[in-house]
């Protein structure tokens, strides 16, 4: 399971790209993606998709669902309603993130982070978000838990029962 996490993670893209892309709305149906994106490359709107995660910059969210009209005129509900802010780093660096795949996991490298003071953030869909010079200690972090090196709560735990 860790091994999927940490392929998860090394396969993410990193944020870089997408710097000033701070705000990000998914697709409901991954189907559209292709149309979407020649929709938003003819467009000359800054932006940047990723799977079924479409990102532009926050002035941009109404040229983006003006675009999702054009493209889409008989289906309203192509995106999520929600949209996410991609949060800002301190060092205003490129960030990378951590899904919440194994929630238990998921709360024992926040503990980790937390302990080893490495600066993240959660969204409200508590995805974790770090800077992306950190990538190695994050990955150190989640080998270190996998393996036993840190003995976060949740394997204590798991071990006694």
């Amino acid at each position: 399971m860790y091994r999927i996490i940490l392929t998860i993670l090394c396969l993410i893209p990193f944020y870089a790209q997408a710097a000033a892309l701070d705000s990000c709305t998914r697709l409901i149906d991954t189907s559209k993606t292709e149309a979407l994106r020649q929709a938003l490359d003819s467009s000359g709107l800054p932006h940047y998709i990723d799977g079924n995660t479409v990102c532009v910059e926050e002035r941009h969210r109404y040229g983006l669902e003006q675009i999702l009209r054009q493209a889409f005129p008989n289906n309203s509900h192509v995106v999520q309603k929600g949209w996410i802010t991609i949060p800002k780093s301190p060092s205003e660096s490129a960030l990378d993130y951590l899904l919440p795949i194994n929630l238990p996991m998921h709360e024992a490298v926040k503990r980790e982070l937390t302990r080893q003071e490495i600066w993240f953030t959660t969204d409200k869909e508590n995805i974790i978000w770090f800077e992306v010079s950190k990538r190695h200690r994050v990955l150190d972090i989640i080998f270190g838990i996998s393996e036993g090196r840190y003995k976060p709560e949740w394997t204590e735990k798991q071990s006694n029962q």
